[in-house]
């Protein structure tokens, strides 16, 4: 993703993306790979520069669960194969 995030998150990539604007990304904060959340690729911001929603490992946790149910009821393959390499980052990067 090359957008202009805030200092403290770098490396970030979007794992998901509903179409309402809503982006599950991974990404270094303050040196700790993690989940984060925004809106659009404009919010939350500060001073013009994209500053995503940290996610600690619980609340990833439970994110990531019930978008694995969404894309398995829904027999969503693509969803699927990126929430689950979002679970394998979470589990790798504990």
């Amino acid at each position: 993703m090359e957008k202009n995030y805030a200092s403290f998150w770098i490396n970030c990539k979007k794992i998901y993306s509903t179409n309402d604007g809503l982006t599950l990304i991974s990404g270094l904060y303050y040196g700790r790979e993690v989940l984060g959340l925004q809106w659009d690729d404009r919010y939350p911001s500060s001073r013009g520069k994209l500053v995503p929603f940290y996610l600690d490992d619980e609340m990833g946790k439970l994110l990531l669960s019930g978008l694995l149910q969404k894309a398995i009821i829904n027999h969503d393959q693509e969803m699927f194969k990126h929430i689950s390499q979002a679970i394998e980052f979470l589990e790798i990067n504990k």
